[in-house]
């Protein structure tokens, strides 16, 4: 019998000393075939390609009968014998007889080695050497995304067949746990809950814990913090611990499932352009009690993150993305700020993270239109926003979906759970999302992962959202620090209406716990450093400045004008207090006494704040900080632009108050006295009389503005504040 011939590609990467001794074991694993060639003509690599341990190979067998095409798993017996076990289990016991899930024999080779051979898998496809030979699924939708070769539709209609025939051979007899029990204990092998290699515990260290800070301050800077409307993003590893102590979760269905079912472990053929004829092996995670939506979030974010990434690559293709995703243009990065080299790597990775949350929020768009069998079933089922197939986005959101699809119908319509699979998919995303840290460095492929089991969180209906804001929250209990600031806030807005320190101390204490249960959560130090701030306390004041200022670099890197805005309250609130009456406006530009400098310091940061979002907030507070320090180039400039903003939001807001309040501000600093009045007149009539801290603020502005000017018009407007 000949040595085994190995095709180049086969052998990469392969020892001389491995490959002679994989060569012994097939010659004797097909010694009975009599074969005049044994051709090995792929290497499967896997996601950890240990080949001494368990090498995966395509090989062909020619006989002077006959030929055959297998793929042969050589190993450890404890590396590979479990693929035969796991199949007689789960599909041998039950009859189960498939073309696309190949039933794998044993073969002992020695002692301690073993070859598992999934037979024929091969025999349907035409391997010339070109590109439509046999290729992993991965593989394919790569060329795919990239070229459109094979066809986006195809590769649909394939995982359409792995999902039908998976469903008629395994997840047919799957039922619900109703205790819980087997869904509690697959969360937690997965995570390898409580040992010590925990999932959870690799989360908090340092470089892991920095990646989650940036996908929570990428996707909550802009938040308001009493908003009680639904996040779009919550931190999935607080919400796994959080799921896991309190056992919050979906109704989920157990049973006989691939268990670890990805794009290297299916094969897909190519002919004219489109996939055909696919067939999956790796059974060894194969069992009867497994999480059926396990096959379908595993195959989902494996494909995104090791395929995704290269649509991002390229300035010239993320700046393509961000137009078709209709993501605002970012303002310039000013030149005054220098950034570490640390921090620039931060921004760079931003940029790429924004494009991955806005991709995640289309799939979950899309998820929400799969409210139907046909819509589940339909190739050509239109979904809003459309992105149009003849873009690589738009083949590769395809792809996805109809993984989501295939889910709906397996999980929900084809059982009658059709109001339950959304949760169970995006638990198993969640959870799968965290699981990643075990394979995956804190890298952009982790990022991804991160940012879509967080979105996926944040959908799930076992969040228990809107947080109560009455009552102070067990900061140990909550799922996510979004559930520390409405109370906070509250505790804020509502100073002036009862206890101001007792209150502030409340909401003070809440946040310094939530600190220290979620470092990453950059915007409970935004709130600790707004209440701070308000306190009658001298040290408090400082103390608020030392908890943000060190982060006003990133803050510029994420666009965070919130911070910047709290930078610069604080600066102009300490001003206020140097301003004694002991020196004239005059006197304090002259001097550039410290009042001064306090002023230059606030217009610094509201500026940077207005500049980044063009929101008339921080755009009103810059205006009249430019007056402060003499700067009334850039203050008229200010307030002609902030009218403009506020002329254009419509008045049925929220805070349509303030924006009245700010065309005031902007018409006294621009020197219309009268229109002025005109705006402060029905911005007051928006008020409730309780709202006193409200009125106050306003009139404190109107006294800023009052210093450097004439006294006697600005007493004119103050009268309307009496």
């Amino acid at each position: 019998m000949m040595k085994p011939t190995w095709t180049s590609e086969a052998r990469r990467d392969l020892s001389d000393k491995l490959r002679q001794h994989a060569d012994g074991e097939l010659m004797h694993i097909f010694r009975a075939a009599n074969p005049t060639e044994i051709i090995v003509k792929q290497r499967f690599r896997g996601f950890s390609d240990e080949p001494e341990k368990k090498l995966i190979i395509a090989v062909e067998i020619l006989s002077p009968t006959n030929s055959s095409a297998h793929v042969v798993k050589l190993g450890n017996t404890d590396d590979v014998a479990g693929d035969c076990q796991a199949w007689e289990q789960c599909a041998q016991r039950r009859g189960v007889a498939s073309r696309l899930f190949i039933a794998p024999i044993s073969g002992p080779v020695s002692e301690h080695r073993q070859a598992t051979i999934y037979p024929d898998v091969y025999q349907y496809y035409f391997d010339n050497g070109r590109a439509d030979q046999p290729s992993e699924l991965e593989a394919v939708v790569d060329t795919c995304i990239q070229s459109d070769v094979p066809a986006s539709g195809s590769i649909e209609r394939v995982l359409s067949q792995v999902y039908t025939e998976a469903f008629r051979c395994f997840y047919h007899s799957a039922k619900e746990d109703p205790s819980f029990e087997a869904v509690d204990l697959g969360v937690k092998n997965s995570l390898r809950y409580g040992q010590s290699n925990d999932v959870l515990a690799l989360w908090q260290q340092p470089t892991y814990v920095g990646l989650r800070r940036g996908a929570a301050w990428l996707t909550c800077c802009s938040r308001k913090p009493d908003s009680l409307e639904r996040p779009l993003y919550v931190d999935p590893v607080d919400y796994a611990a959080w799921a896991i102590e309190h056992r919050k979760y979906p109704k989920m269905l157990v049973g006989s499932a691939h268990g670890d079912l990805h794009g290297r472990n299916v094969i897909v053929g190519t002919v004219r352009g489109e996939a055909e004829w696919p067939a999956v092996f790796d059974f060894d995670k194969m069992a009867d009690k497994n999480l059926i939506a396990w096959d379908f979030a595993k195959l989902e974010l494996e494909l995104k993150c090791r395929l995704f990434q290269q649509l991002i690559d390229s300035e010239e293709e993320r700046a393509e993305l961000r137009s078709i995703l209709r993501l605002p243009q970012k303002p310039p990065f000013p030149d005054s700020i220098q950034l570490t080299g640390e921090e620039r790597r931060i921004g760079q990775r931003v940029e790429l993270m924004e494009i991955m949350f806005a991709i995640e929020r289309l799939l979950d768009d899309w998820t929400k239109q799969i409210s139907s069998r046909s819509r589940a079933t339909k190739l050509d089922a239109a979904f809003e926003p459309d992105i149009s197939a003849s873009t690589a986005l738009g083949r590769a959101v395809r792809i996805i979906a109809r993984i989501r699809k295939e889910a709906a119908l397996f999980l929900g319509f084809e059982r009658g759970r059709e109001n339950y699979w959304q949760d169970e998919y995006y638990f198993a995303l969640a959870t799968y999302g965290v699981v990643t840290a075990k394979w995956h460095s804190a890298d952009d492929h982790l990022a991804w992962a991160l940012l879509s089991a967080g979105v996926a969180c944040a959908n799930l209906s076992q969040l228990p959202w809107p947080p109560d804001s009455e009552s102070p929250p067990d900061v140990s209990q909550v799922p996510s620090h979004l559930h520390l600031l409405p109370y906070a806030y509250r505790c804020w807005n509502e100073r002036d209406r009862r206890n101001p320190d007792e209150l502030l101390d409340r909401g003070i204490t809440s946040l310094r716990e939530g600190i220290v249960r979620f470092p990453h959560a950059i915007v409970l130090k935004e709130q600790l450093a707004l209440l701070l701030s308000t306190t009658n306390q001298p040290e408090n004041h400082e103390l608020a400045r030392r908890e943000v200022e060190p982060l006003y670099k990133l803050a510029c890197v994420f666009r965070d004008h919130e911070l910047l805005s709290r930078l610069g309250r604080i600066y102009k609130d300490r001003a206020d207090r140097l301003c004694d009456g002991s020196f004239t406006h005059a006197e304090m530009l002259e001097g550039a006494l410290p009042a001064f400098q306090a002023y230059q310091a606030s217009l610094k940061y509201y500026k940077l704040a207005y500049d980044f979002s063009h929101d008339y907030y921080p755009g009103i507070n810059a205006a009249t900080l430019a007056l402060l320090v003499g700067d009334h180039e850039l203050k008229n400039q200010l307030a002609n632009e902030v009218l403009a903003i506020c002329s254009q939001l419509p008045l049925d807001r929220v805070d349509q108050e303030w924006i009245l309040a700010s065309e005031g501000e902007a018409c006294l600093l621009l020197g219309n006295i009268d229109r002025a009045k005109h705006f402060y007149s029905h911005a007051l009539d928006r008020l409730l009389p309780s709202e006193t801290g409200k009125k106050e603020s306003m009139a404190k502005q109107i006294r800023r503005i009052g210093w450097p000017t004439h006294p006697k018009p600005i007493a004119s407007l103050e009268d309307l504040f009496h």
